[in-house]
């Protein structure tokens, strides 16, 4: 596996749904599939890059994006999807640490 995948590994899980009654059920580990969306892979690529961000970029000027995956454009898991997502995404790709990315800053009322 490169350096710069993310894996998921899961061992020894015990599974359980909530069902609507808040009774708990079992489910079946061998017949039970998963997706895991990575953060920022807006194209479903398997990777982070420059066409993400920009993915997000024409989206947010309204532009339609064909196999947009929307669970994973909101990079900085703040419930929006807008251009901080984007420069996130920026900075991971150039190798700087997603954190270092500025950050919205809601106007404080005087």
């Amino acid at each position: 596996m490169a350096h710069d995948e993310d894996e998921l590994r899961l061992t020894n899980v015990k599974l359980s749904a909530s069902l609507y009654d808040d009774a708990s059920s079992n489910i079946d580990e061998e017949h039970t599939t998963f997706t895991c969306l990575l953060a920022g892979d807006v194209n479903d690529d398997g990777r982070v890059y420059l066409t993400d961000a920009i993915m997000i970029v024409y989206s947010s000027l309204g532009m339609a994006q064909t196999g947009f995956s929307e669970g994973a454009a909101d990079f900085n898991n703040d419930g929006r999807i807008d251009l901080t997502d984007a420069i996130g995404i920026v900075y991971k790709s150039l190798g700087i640490g997603a954190t270092q990315a500025p950050q919205r800053r809601e106007l404080e009322a005087e």
